[in-house]
């Protein structure tokens, strides 16, 4: 059996309060979907296959929309690199922004470094939550994140992220208790390298 990642543009405008009605549609559809995250972009989820799939993106074009993305999962993520990792954060395909930072989080032997990126994937994680419409999770799992970045700090430039900052506009977010995303690209460096 292949697992498949499928994004589905979100023409609708579902948000991740609205899940069970999505679930629903894919249950229409078939059984073997899973893991669904709404983002305001795209619907994605898993699916699980064991042959022809013609049939099941022609239902799923008819019931939510154009598939922007139908691939294999265990090929999916052959990149690893921390521009790929913010490309997918700003598309708020933060699962997949989540896999790139493990590749890079599992290569990396500096431990600080290595801290600094696991709350890159904690940020992420969040917001997966925060896609399936697990509010609660999502802040828990944001506190974490700013924990990891709270002991790190001057390892940040290699990264090129103000982790300082960005920190900051998580504990915002948490005090608020509403998850939400926040955007990182004025905590983007330009002027280091990784």
């Amino acid at each position: 059996m292949k697992r498949y990642l499928i994004r589905i543009e979100n023409i609708n405008n579902y948000t991740p309060q609205q899940i069970s009605r999505v679930k629903e549609i894919l249950k229409g559809v078939s059984d073997k979907f899973a893991n669904i995250r709404i983002s305001k972009f795209a619907i994605e989820f898993d699916y699980f296959s064991e042959g022809d799939d013609k049939a099941i993106r022609d239902k799923l074009n008819q019931s939510l929309g154009r598939i922007l993305d139908f691939r294999e999962l265990k090929s999916a993520f052959n990149e690893e690199s921390s521009d790929l990792a913010f490309q997918l954060y700003t598309q708020e395909r933060f699962w997949e922004a989540h896999e790139v930072l493990e590749g890079l989080w599992r290569k990396e032997r500096d431990e600080k470094r290595k801290e600094l990126i696991q709350s890159l994937i904690l940020l992420c994680a969040s917001y997966v939550h925060m896609q399936k419409g697990r509010n609660s999770v999502s802040l828990g799992i944001l506190e974490r994140a700013a924990d990891k970045m709270n002991a790190n700090f001057e390892e940040s430039k290699s990264l090129r992220i103000d982790f300082q900052n960005l920190r900051k506009k998580i504990v915002e977010v948490i005090e608020e208790g509403n998850p939400r995303i926040i955007d990182i690209t004025p905590f983007k460096m330009h002027n280091a390298n990784v």
